[in-house]
C-alpha cells in the first residue's frame, strides 16, 4: 500500500523536517570527503617533504665526499689513467641508484653537476679549458646525461629480463597505435597534479623515451646503450653551454622545459 501523504500546515512542516535531514546527511558526507581529501594533500606535502630531505642529505653527502675521494689522485699521473680512476671509483657512486633519486631542481642539478666538473679539471689539469672542451677532450658525457642513460637501461633491462619479484609492466605501458605521430615502441603518459610524483621514474621515463629514437628491444644491453650514448654525445656537441643549466640534460626536468617535450629528429 502507499503511504498517504499529510496534508495542511502538520504534513508541510514535515516535509520540510525530512528535507532538512537530507540536506544536514548530505551536508556532512560532503564535509567528510572534503576533510579525507585534504588529508591525502597533506600526507602528500609530508611525504614530499620528506623525500626531498633525504635526496638533499644525499647530494651534499656526495659534493663533500667525492672531492676527497678524487685528490687521493696524483696530480702527475697520466690523464688517461685518472680518467679510469674516476670512471671506475668516483661514476659507480654518483650514479648508484640515480632512477630513485635524480635531481630535478636546478640547484641540485648544478651542485651535483660541479663534483664532475671539478674532477675533469682535476683530470685534464689544464686551466685554459672550460668545462665542455674538458669533457670532449675526455670523450665524456655531463653527469646529468649518465645519470638519464642510467633511466633508460634501467627500463631496457627491465622489459627484456623481467625480474621475478618486479614486473615493470605493473608501472609502464606501450603505445597500442601505430601511426605518424606514435608507434608501438612509444611510452604512455601517466598524468598527476603532484609535482614531486610528476618527476619520480615511472612519470618521467615516457618523456624521455619518447623523445630518444626508436630503440629496437630486441639488439643487445651493450648494442643499445652505445646507440643511446652516441646519440647523446651529438646532442650535447650540439647544445651544451656550461653556464646554463637546462643544458646539462639531455631532456631538462624543470618545470618550464619539461611543458614542451622535445622530439628528437636523429636515428640511431
Amino acid at each position: 500500500m502507499y503511504r498517504r501523504e499529510e496534508t495542511g500546515p502538520a504534513g508541510r512542516g514535515k516535509q520540510r523536517e525530512r528535507a532538512g535531514s537530507r540536506t544536514n546527511q548530505g551536508g556532512a558526507v560532503g564535509q567528510g570527503k572534503q576533510r579525507d581529501r585534504e588529508s591525502r594533500r597533506q600526507q602528500d606535502r609530508e611525504g614530499g617533504n620528506e623525500g626531498r630531505q633525504r635526496n638533499r642529505a644525499r647530494y651534499n653527502d656526495i659534493c663533500i665526499k667525492i672531492p676527497k675521494q678524487i685528490s687521493y689522485f696524483s696530480i702527475t699521473s697520466p690523464t688517461l689513467t685518472k680518467k679510469k680512476l674516476y670512471q671506475s671509483l668516483v661514476l659507480p657512486i654518483l650514479t648508484y641508484c640515480s632512477p630513485v633519486w635524480r635531481p630535478f631542481l636546478l640547484q641540485d642539478i648544478t651542485a651535483l653537476e660541479k663534483v664532475q666538473r671539478r674532477a675533469t679539471k682535476y683530470i685534464v689539469n689544464d686551466s685554459s679549458l672550460n668545462y665542455k672542451d674538458r669533457l670532449m677532450k675526455l670523450n665524456m658525457l655531463p653527469l646529468m646525461y649518465l645519470l638519464e642513460i642510467a633511466d633508460i637501461m634501467f627500463a631496457v633491462s627491465s622489459v627484456k629480463s623481467p625480474g621475478v619479484h618486479f614486473d615493470i609492466h605493473n608501472y609502464i605501458t606501450f603505445s597500442s597505435s601505430n601511426t605518424r605521430s606514435s608507434s608501438q615502441f612509444k611510452l604512455n603518459h601517466r598524468l598527476t597534479n603532484n609535482n614531486l610524483t610528476r618527476h619520480s621514474y615511472f612519470y618521467r621515463l615516457p618523456r624521455l623515451w619518447n623523445s630518444l629514437p626508436s630503440i629496437n628491444l630486441s639488439l643487445s644491453m651493450r648494442t643499445i646503450k652505445s646507440l643511446i650514448t652516441s646519440h647523446l654525445f651529438t646532442h650535447f656537441t650540439l647544445t651544451f653551454d656550461s653556464d646554463y643549466p637546462c643544458s646539462f640534460h639531455y631532456l631538462c626536468p624543470c618545470n618550464s622545459c619539461s611543458k614542451t617535450p622535445t622530439v628528437s629528429s636523429l636515428k640511431c
